[in-house]
């Protein structure tokens, strides 16, 4: 995760949500994913033109399994709409 984040601030910005996306992956294997939570939050209240909408769909997805995962339905079915 350390590289992923030293990374981060090395590339260009148009890569930059492929990177925060894949560090949040690795919060949430490592067990963290209120960590992930908070990475994938971070993309979805960017204004909508920091991010394409692959990156913003892959932030609700993944934000929706880990509310899934918690059992909090009505909040990750908001992610999966």
């Amino acid at each position: 995760i350390s590289t992923y984040n030293k990374a981060l601030a090395r590339i260009d910005k148009d890569q930059q949500g492929k990177v925060i996306i894949q560090i949040a992956h690795l919060h949430t294997m490592n067990g963290d994913g209120n960590k992930a939570a908070e990475l994938y939050t971070q993309i979805l209240r960017s204004p909508r033109s920091k991010y394409p909408a692959s990156i913003r769909g892959l932030a609700h997805a993944n934000i929706g399994e880990i509310y899934f995962k918690k059992t909090e339905f009505k909040t990750a079915l908001n992610h999966f709409e």
